[in-house]
């Protein structure tokens, strides 16, 4: 039992901690979501365009675009083959839109 109250103060310890710094990556975040507004923008698309494509809201959209909420994983996935780029680009791990790993 003592093992498990270690690991369960553990990972609370590093949920507060992540919490915490989470505010030390909001830049990178708003990049990311800001190449989401690009990538649409550039295809003369609308957050409803978008959202329709997804098989969700506008508003729903709009939460994700803005960084309001947090993007789901398949969404992204989506997005991504959609615009034809890689998920290290649109997460912002790189400039390449094809991914990290094309040179």
């Amino acid at each position: 039992m003592e093992q498990y109250r270690s690991k369960v103060n553990r990972t609370k310890s590093f949920h507060d901690k992540f919490i915490k710094n989470k505010q030390n990556w909001g830049e990178e975040t708003m990049y990311i979501y800001q190449r989401l507004k690009d990538l649409r923008e550039d295809e003369d698309l609308t957050q409803a365009d978008i959202a329709e494509f997804l098989n969700t809201s506008r508003e729903q959209y709009s939460r994700w675009e803005r960084g309001a909420t947090e993007i789901p994983l398949h969404t992204a996935i989506a997005l991504a083959r959609k615009y034809k780029v890689s998920m290290d680009y649109l997460t912002g791990l790189t400039n390449n839109k094809k991914g990290s790993w094309c040179k």
